[in-house]
């Protein structure tokens, strides 16, 4: 049964994958198409193709590859990326936070979204730093007990090599 739920889901990858409603812009904010999967606290998840830009996934992978390899933990498929998006309540308001993940397989991508852990972390989450857009990269390894974060600019300029954005 979870194999053919893992096909399924992966058909569905395939069929959204065919829509582009990012068109120029760097990702989709209100997406029309339903989400492939929504997690038991509420964040949505598309197949990136179609949501994100993708001359940005691509730059994005590239990216989390090298500070992968530079942490020595495991590096992301490129196959396996979801677009999602969230919120966090701040002061009662609603904070929307718009996200990449990678996963760095498919059993690693199922704990993830089935049972909200995941021991292998990739994300670069769209953050606004002084009035830029910016991208936030978080990538975490439970096995080695680490955690790696850094904040470049989109021209590409690195605001922080070890951290989050500012």
């Amino acid at each position: 049964m979870k194999r053919l739920f893992i096909f399924i889901f992966f058909l569905m990858m395939t069929f959204h994958a065919t829509a582009d409603e990012v068109g120029n812009t760097t990702f989709v904010t209100e997406p029309k198409a339903e989400p492939l999967f929504t997690s038991q606290g509420g964040t949505r998840y598309w197949s990136c193709n179609g949501f994100v830009n993708a001359k940005l996934i691509k730059i994005v992978y590239s990216e989390m590859t090298t500070l992968a390899k530079a942490e020595k933990i495991a590096a992301p498929t490129e196959s396996l990326c979801l677009y999602s998006i969230g919120s966090i309540a701040l002061g009662g308001q609603a904070i929307p936070i718009f996200q990449m993940d990678y996963y760095v397989n498919q059993a690693s991508m199922e704990q993830c979204l089935y049972n909200d852990s995941c021991l292998d972390f990739r994300a670069m989450t769209f953050k606004i730093s002084d009035g830029k857009l910016h991208r936030q990269y978080m990538l975490t390894s439970a096995q080695k007990k680490q955690m790696r974060m850094a904040c470049i600019e989109m021209t590409g300029k690195v605001a922080e090599a070890n951290g989050g954005c500012p």
